[in-house]
């Protein structure tokens, strides 16, 4: 009996060393899956010129201007300039620009136009 009883106690001991060391061995995996997720670099791009004003006078717009938009937005960011420019020239000669959308038309051009 007294047998049975130490080996009993040596099963629940052992056990709970076991879960223990799992236990830590778990945390530690954890923290350093953290700090290599900390340490790796975040890609943010920036547009070479602001658009935020073009993106807000045609955040309305029909859906082939804001296609058009887009383009021109894309040529900005890929810092195609002339190509830019040309398509905002268009863009001022459409009739149906609001007032709103032709200044913010203006002002983009003429900051792509300084970036040159």
């Amino acid at each position: 009996m007294a047998r049975l009883i130490g080996v009993v106690r040596f099963g629940i001991v052992s056990g709970s060393i076991c879960c223990y060391l799992a236990g830590t061995g778990c945390k530690k995996s954890e923290v350093s899956n953290q700090s290599n997720q900390a340490a790796s670099p975040t890609f943010v791009q920036v547009d070479p010129i602001d658009l935020s004003e073009m993106r807000l006078a045609f955040a309305n717009a029909d859906a082939s201007m804001k296609v058009f938009v887009d383009e021109c937005i894309g040529s900005i960011r890929a810092r195609d300039f002339g190509f830019a420019a040309e398509q905002l020239e268009k863009l001022l000669r459409n009739p149906r620009l609001t007032p709103q959308q032709r200044e913010a038309v203006q002002t983009t051009l003429a900051r792509i136009k300084a970036n040159k």
